[in-house]
């Protein structure tokens, strides 16, 4: 199987909210710093973000996270996640997406009906025609980075649990993409919007099984004060890229 196709058949990666324990997770009284908010980025999928790896590097959380990179993204050294990385930075779901939506601007009704009949024995392409049409024109230039670019710095953070990444490495790839995040998007509703769109659109089956789950933390990030969304202001000062 491709590399591509790996990714593109993940199953596990953003199904489950956090997929580390959380473990007393950080004081809501630390002061946010361009690192926390960079790390804030993966809050649909971490608790804690006072450790660069999401958890504890004990022997539980390194077979736990092991298993779930090899099972999701094909991932099994340090090789394979640079080749993930690099998907995800070079093209990632937002390049299909975008080809299937310039692909359907404007088609006229009966021709969108005979390719929504000719993909109907193909879930996948079916849901990913559905997606495009209802999403691609509202994103625009926005395409999917955020979903991209968000399981990007979740893939760091995993891959530095694993040591794939030393903390200068993992740091090195992770801030130039919060910048890109954070000039793309206006706010965490805007990015976290986006997010949930590319799950949309890279699985019908785990948007049915546990998008309202992915939704409902969504949620909860933009309403609880506590939470790492709304203790860092989205326009914050980053500093300089890394």
């Amino acid at each position: 199987m491709t590399l591509a196709a790996r990714l593109s058949a993940a199953v596990a990666l953003a199904a489950a909210g956090a997929l580390l324990p959380a473990a007393a997770a950080a004081d809501a009284t630390d002061p946010p710093t361009p690192h926390t908010w960079a790390l804030s980025i993966t809050a649909l999928l971490f608790d804690r973000m006072d450790l660069l790896g999401g958890a504890p590097r004990t022997p539980e959380n390194i077979t736990r996270t092991r298993a779930l990179l090899e099972r999701a993204w094909g991932i099994r050294n340090r090789q394979d996640l640079l080749g993930a990385l690099r998907w995800l930075e070079t093209q990632g779901h937002r390049v299909p997406f975008d080809e299937l939506g310039r692909a359907l601007d404007g088609l006229p009704a009966e021709r969108y009906q005979a390719a929504l009949d000719r993909a109907g024995s193909a879930p996948d392409a079916l849901n990913g025609i559905l997606v495009a049409r209802r999403h691609w024109a509202r994103l625009g230039r926005r395409s999917l980075i955020g979903w991209d670019f968000g399981r990007h710095i979740a893939l760091c953070r995993w891959g530095h649990l694993l040591e794939f990444l030393s903390e200068d490495e993992t740091w090195d790839r992770i801030m130039p993409a919060a910048h890109r995040l954070q000039r793309t998007f206006t706010s965490w509703a805007d990015y976290g919007d986006n997010y949930l769109t590319g799950r949309e659109y890279w699985s019908a089956d785990e948007t049915a099984s546990s998008g309202q789950r992915m939704r409902r933390r969504y949620e909860a990030l933009l309403a609880d004060a506590d939470s790492p969304w709304r203790r860092h202001p989205w326009s914050m000062n980053l500093g300089v890229v890394r």
